[in-house]
């Protein structure tokens, strides 16, 4: 028996999805990832790590990624770092002029669809901690799609 009474081979808990849209809480997340660590007894970082991959969804995924590419070729991320920077993008809102200066800097990429822009326009959207007008919502946003969409609309 281990904690709250299950067994390790009854202990088939995921680790939760974390999706960074600033619904989640991150301290919540990773509280809960640890419970399951030591409910399943994983044996070291670098499985805790792998885990931890695979649950990463939108912006959390987008931010992931972008950690993991700036890593040196060289040097290997230890899961405490990890946690630091995961902490720390995902703890506090942001500044509001930060987040509207990432949503005025997307732009869609040639060859990505407008659903796909979209979706990711819509993540930077669900960070902000405050309503903007519709009306300001469809300027950026047209704004940002590729010339041969964006012309005609405007």
């Amino acid at each position: 028996m281990t904690k709250m009474g299950i067994t390790r081979e009854d202990a088939t808990l995921k680790l939760p999805v974390f999706h960074g849209t600033g619904r989640d809480n991150v301290e919540k997340h990773w509280f809960t990832c640890k419970v399951i660590w030591e409910m399943k007894q994983t044996p070291n970082d670098q499985a805790k790590m792998a885990q931890l991959e695979t649950m990463f969804r939108e912006g959390a995924l987008s931010w992931y990624m972008k950690f993991k590419a700036t890593t040196p070729s060289f040097q290997v991320r230890t899961l405490a770092e990890i946690k630091q920077a995961l902490l720390k993008e995902f703890q506090k809102p942001k500044p509001k002029s930060q987040c509207i200066a990432k949503i005025k800097e997307i732009k869609q990429v040639s060859g990505e669809s407008v659903w796909d822009f979209d979706q990711r326009f819509k993540v930077l959207l669900d960070r902000l901690t405050f309503q903007i007008p519709n009306a300001q919502h469809c300027e950026w946003f047209i704004a940002r799609l590729l010339p041969h969409i964006c012309i005609p609309l405007m």
